[in-house]
C-alpha cells in the first residue's frame, strides 16, 4: 500500500530535499508532450513520489534483483532527479531522458513513466544476467549509453535513498477491524492490539459482506460492500459515512466477494469466488463487465482468500480448507498446483490474510466470531504472531491500510 503524501513530504524534509515551504519541487501528473522538442532549462532538485512509486511498481513486477533496481534508480536520478520531465537534450524525454529517434517509442509512450520504466529494466534485465561481476551504474551505462558513464555509480548513495523511500509509499502495514451487520457500522484498528476502535463509522446496508480495498489509489485501504442478493458493488474512498464512489453490478448474486490489485497498477479492484465450481472471475475494473480473469484452483466449497504472497506487487488467489487446516496459495493468475502449501488449523474461525509487518507479503491469520480474538502470522505456516482481542465477536471481519503506514 502507499504511504500518504504528507508522511512522504515528511521524509523528504529530513533527508533535506523539500523546497521552501514543504512542496515537493513536481507534480504528481504526467507533462502533456508537445511537438516541439525543448531543452530543459531546470529539472526539479527533489523526486516525484509518483514516480518514484510507479518505476519500483515496475521493476518490482519484472521481478528485478537488487542490482538492476538500483540501476534503475541511479540512472533516473542522474537524467531527470526522478522526474517526468517534457525536455531533454535534443528529443530526450521523460525520467530516463529515452529519445524518440533512437528506438525508445513515441514522445506519449515515453512520457508514460510505466513504459518508460518498463523499457529500461527490460534492457537492464539481459545486461546484468551477461555481467554478473558489473556495477549497477555498469549496467545502467550500457543501457543509457551516456556520455558521461561515471555518473551513474556516483549517484548510489541517493539512489538507495529514494529506493527505500519507493518501498515506503508502496508497503505499509495491514491492521484489521470488523462490520457489524445489523448497524452497518464499521470499528477499524491502527495496531495489532485490542482496546477501543481508532475509527469508527455507519456506512453500507444491513447484512452485506464487507470488502476493503485502495479504490483510488491514494494509499489508503477503505471500506465498501458486497449485496449477495444481487450481486451489487457499494464502495467509499473515505472512512467515513456517505454516498457510494462506486457503485456497479459484477457476477451474479450469492457469490464469495474478494478483493485486490490483480493487475499492479496500484488500485484494488473486485472479484468473487463461485463455490460451486471453485473458480475465481476477476475483474480490472470498477465497472460492470465481464471478467477479465477466470481461474479455476482447488476444489469446490472451499474458503477464498486473496494477497501478494510474492511480494511482487500482484495480488493473487488462494483457499483455505476449513475441513484440514490446509491453506493452498498461487503467485499467478492461472492455474495450476499451489506454489505456497502448508496447515494451519483454527477450528470454527474464519480465515483473514493482510502484510501483518510491513514487509510486502501477505501471509495469513483468523478470526474467532465467538468472542473477537486475532490471530495473525507474519510467515507462511502455523501459530500466531499476534494475538489480541477486538470487538465482541458476532461480526464480520475487514483488513487493511487504515492509516497509511
Amino acid at each position: 500500500m502507499r504511504r500518504s503524501r504528507k508522511r512522504f513530504v515528511a521524509a523528504l524534509a529530513a533527508a533535506g530535499t523539500v523546497t521552501s515551504g514543504g512542496v515537493i519541487a513536481d507534480v504528481l501528473t504526467a507533462p502533456v508532450f508537445s511537438a516541439a522538442y525543448a531543452e530543459c532549462q531546470s529539472i526539479p532538485s527533489t523526486a516525484d513520489p509518483a514516480v518514484l512509486e510507479t518505476v519500483y511498481r515496475t521493476g518490482r513486477g519484472l521481478h528485478v534483483n537488487d542490482k538492476v533496481m538500483l540501476a534503475g534508480f541511479e540512472a533516473g536520478w542522474v537524467e531527470s532527479h526522478m522526474n517526468n520531465l517534457p525536455c531533454g537534450d535534443r528529443d530526450s524525454l521523460g525520467v530516463f531522458q529515452q529519445r524518440p529517434s533512437q528506438g525508445w517509442g513515441t514522445p506519449e509512450q515515453i512520457l508514460n513513466v510505466s513504459y518508460a520504466a518498463n523499457s529500461f529494466f527490460s534492457r537492464a534485465i539481459p545486461v546484468a544476467d551477461a555481467n554478473p561481476s558489473w556495477s549497477a551504474g555498469q549496467i545502467a551505462q550500457a543501457v543509457q549509453r551516456s556520455a558521461f558513464p561515471s555518473r551513474y555509480d556516483q549517484a548510489e548513495g541517493t539512489a538507495r535513498n529514494l529506493i527505500t523511500q519507493a518501498k515506503d509509499l508502496v508497503t505499509g502495514k495491514q491492521t484489521v477491524g470488523f462490520y457489524q451487520p445489523t448497524g452497518q457500522s464499521w470499528h477499524l484498528k491502527n495496531t495489532h492490539a485490542g482496546g477501543a476502535s481508532d475509527v469508527s463509522f455507519v456506512y453500507g446496508a444491513a447484512n452485506a459482506r464487507p470488502v476493503s480495498g485502495d479504490w483510488n489509489n491514494d494509499g489508503k485501504t477503505t471500506v465498501g460492500y458486497y449485496q449477495p442478493t444481487n450481486g451489487t458493488w457499494h464502495l467509499r474512498n473515505s472512512l467515513s459515512g456517505g454516498a457510494d464512489d462506486f457503485s456497479f453490478q459484477f457476477g451474479p448474486a450469492n457469490m464469495i466477494p474478494v478483493t485486490g490489485d490483480w493487475n499492479n497498477d496500484g488500485k484494488t479492484t473486485v472479484g468473487y469466488y463461485n463455490p460451486g465450481n471453485g473458480t475465481f472471475y476477476l475483474r480490472n475494473s470498477l465497472s460492470a463487465g465481464p471478467a477479465d480473469h477466470v481461474i479455476p484452483f482447488g476444489p469446490a466449497n472451499m474458503v477464498p482468500v486473496t494477497g501478494d504472497w510474492n511480494n511482487d506487487g500482484k495480488t493473487t488467489i488462494g483457499f483455505y480448507n476449513p475441513a484440514n487446516g490446509n491453506w493452498q496459495l498461487r503467485d499467478t493468475l492461472n492455474a495450476g498446483p499451489a506454489d505456497h502449501n502448508f496447515t494451519w488449523r483454527q477450528t470454527g474461525m474464519s480465515p483473514i490474510t493482510g502484510d501483518w509487518n510491513a514487509d510486502g507479503k501477505t501471509t495469513i491469520g483468523f478470526y474467532n466470531s465467538a468472542n473477537g480474538q486475532y490471530l495473525l502470522r507474519d510467515s507462511f505456516g502455523a501459530g500466531a504472531d499476534h494475538s489480541f482481542v477486538f470487538g465482541n465477536g458476532g461480526d464480520r471481519p475487514v483488513t487493511g491500510d487504515w492509516n497509511n503506514n
